[in-house]
């Protein structure tokens, strides 16, 4: 019952209940998980914090890991810099630094993706073109949330680390750069800026990320599994940690809102080299991620 009602947790209601914070000095840390094949689920989280909440928890994470960099797949993997120590030490490092994070006053909001749904419905599409939907969705998140600034523009820190085939930072900086996206202003001036991840505040983030990743990976299956503690006692912080989940439903849903807004506006994929044609583009995946982002554009200015 918690899976479903977790699934339909819309980020509007969610807003309802909470209090109005002032963010003064306020900064989103964000990063990005996938399953192990970049198959499955994608996702992407961001924390927020004012510069003395980020340093309480600076102080206790590094505390709690000795300074070592942790990378949440590899912690619970036992791999990389967590390959030689006991695997129950490396679950009893990721409980702690998870109660810390939900001890904190640090607040999150994290976005997954059924990528099999999301082809399943837009076949003939580039996965790719999909996991940019989980980047928008952070990134509106946060500037379109009144309670977390004063409507000046957010500064956003992502990793930039380059062995993930989807890199947060470039990712971020690419669409808010894009001339559809700009001319939409719909990041109202976002600022983008990367970083490793030995900032911790990158490392609570990719905590974060990967627990929305593998609730809904647990979720689709096909053998579904119990909810993990540890994401249990994230999404039972308060209503300081939300998550919106893009499974085959929201899939659907999308899928006829892009074919009513098509049928609308006459923007029909067909038309895809038409508008690669009136803009002097080649058919290369860097455009038809303008083409999609442009549609997108469009989408959020009709309101779907």
């Amino acid at each position: 019952m918690l899976y479903s009602a977790l699934l339909e947790w819309r980020v509007e209601q969610s807003r309802l209940k909470r209090q109005h914070w002032e963010w003064v000095m306020a900064s989103i840390f964000g990063d990005e998980s996938a399953d192990a094949h970049k198959q499955r689920v994608f996702a992407v989280s961001g924390l927020i914090g004012t510069n003395i909440q980020w340093d309480q928890l600076k102080d206790q994470w590094s505390a709690r890991t000795g300074g070592v960099v942790f990378h949440a797949t590899d912690c619970e993997s036992d791999q990389g810099d967590f390959k030689d120590r006991p695997h129950i030490e490396n679950l009893k490092l990721y409980e702690d630094l998870t109660k810390i994070l939900v001890a904190s006053e640090i607040r999150g909001y994290a976005s997954a993706l059924d990528i099999g749904a999301w082809l399943e419905f837009f076949p003939g599409v580039d996965a790719d073109l999909g996991y940019y939907k989980c980047f928008t969705e952070v990134l509106l998140h946060y500037v379109k949330t009144p309670q977390y600034h004063d409507g000046s523009p957010m500064e956003f820190t992502f990793d930039n680390r380059q062995e993930s085939n989807y890199p947060a930072g470039l990712l971020y900086h690419y669409m808010v750069n894009l001339q559809e996206w700009q001319t939409a202003n719909l990041f109202l001036g976002a600022k983008v800026n990367f970083d490793s991840s030995k900032d911790i505040r990158i490392q609570a983030a990719d905590l974060l990320a990967r627990e929305a990743m593998k609730f809904l990976d647990n979720y689709i299956g096909p053998k579904v599994r119990p909810m993990r503690r540890s994401f249990e006692a994230l999404a039972s912080a308060n209503s300081r940690f939300l998550f919106e989940f893009m499974n085959r439903e929201y899939c659907a849903d999308r899928k006829a809102k892009d074919e009513e807004l098509q049928a609308r506006t006459g923007m029909t994929r067909k038309k895809m080299a038409q508008w690669f044609r009136q803009n002097g583009l080649s058919d290369n995946w860097p455009n038809r991620f303008r083409y999609i982002a442009w549609i997108e554009a469009e989408d959020k200015k009709q309101g779907l």
